[in-house]
């Protein structure tokens, strides 16, 4: 079946952020904003694309994801910005992935660092640079130089999901990614 890395990007700040509300609660309050999405094909690294919009209107969301295995790091998260995205009416209620997984958790089986950054250092020997997501906490700008970096940190993060999706999947096994 085919895959999708994807990753989300959305406003946070001191007080609003999943660490101290949940996932629903984050999704569900009036500033979550979605600031990003990107997208890597796990086959072909270093192709990632990503989009920049309060609404998501550009995203073709069903060559990207109907039907398709979403892959993200920290999927949880992902999967609720998604769904929230559709009970807003920002994508398409069609719009279905096959299933979820998460790399994060992969990592984890695989008795690796969980965080993306230590992850991909570890496995893939790559330095991630959150320094873009840092600066965006709390910016309230829709957008500018900021949500340029933005688009291509997301983008960064799509790739990175998909080549750990590819170098450590396969030793993944289906009963784990159930669990």
């Amino acid at each position: 079946m085919p895959e999708t890395a994807l990753d989300f990007e959305s406003y946070y700040d001191s007080e609003y952020s999943i660490s101290k509300m949940g996932y629903y609660a984050y999704t569900h309050d009036p500033r979550f904003r979605v600031t990003a999405v990107a997208f890597a094909d796990p086959a072909t690294p270093g192709t990632a694309s990503a989009y920049i919009d309060d609404n998501l209107t550009q995203v073709p969301w069903k060559g990207r994801l109907s039907d398709r295995v979403a892959i993200a790091h920290n999927a949880t998260f992902d999967r609720h910005v998604f769904e929230r995205l559709q009970e807003l009416g920002n994508i398409p209620q069609g719009i279905k992935p096959a299933e979820w997984l998460c790399t994060a958790a992969m990592c984890r089986y695989l008795q690796v660092p969980g965080s993306l950054a230590e992850a991909a250092e570890a496995v893939l020997g790559i330095v991630v640079d959150k320094t873009a997501r840092t600066k965006a906490k709390g910016d309230t700008r829709k957008q500018g130089d900021l949500f340029d970096a933005l688009s291509s940190y997301a983008q960064k993060d799509a790739d990175t999901c998909a080549r750990l999706w590819a170098a450590g999947g396969k030793f993944w096994p289906e009963n784990e990614r159930r669990l």
